[in-house]
């Protein structure tokens, strides 16, 4: 038996929150996996690898590469504004980027300077944003 008539309400209110998280976390997000998603692709190197020794052990790298003969060097591992890698995944991206292996590099043709080794995919997001409105209309068939 419940104490009150507010327990019917409280599932559906934290799905209803998650799911509004994701879907303005995703929003917020949208534009610039768009935008990413129209950068260009060229050849670069990595020039310099260091993995942190700390616990969390961060990735630090940096490349360079050409556009239209000009030359330009970047550390950018994600296009958005993350952190580079840390923990297992940085282990893992700094035995695959060694100084002197090459690596597709992608550039914002507007601002050839701005670069990363990744970029926004334009599909989680709009999944992310899909998983989001779904919680959303389902906190509505858990309301009795």
């Amino acid at each position: 038996m419940m104490a009150s008539g507010v327990e019917p309400f409280v599932v559906p209110a934290v799905v209803a929150l998650m799911g509004a998280g994701i879907v303005a976390r995703t929003l917020v997000a949208l534009p610039h996996a768009v935008a990413t998603s129209r950068w260009k692709e060229t050849d670069g190197e990595v020039i310099a690898a260091e993995l942190d020794p700390s616990p969390q052990g961060a990735l630090a790298l940096s490349y360079r590469y050409s556009v239209d003969d000009r030359s330009f060097s970047g550390d950018r591992y994600y296009s958005a504004d993350l952190p580079n890698p840390a923990g297992q995944l940085a282990m893992l991206e700094y035995y695959k980027h060694r100084p002197g292996q090459q690596v597709t590099v992608y550039y914002d043709p507007r601002e050839p300077g701005r670069s990363a080794l990744r970029k926004d995919a334009l599909g989680p997001v709009i999944g992310g944003f899909c998983v989001g409105a779904a919680l959303l209309l389902y906190s509505f068939v858990l309301v009795p």
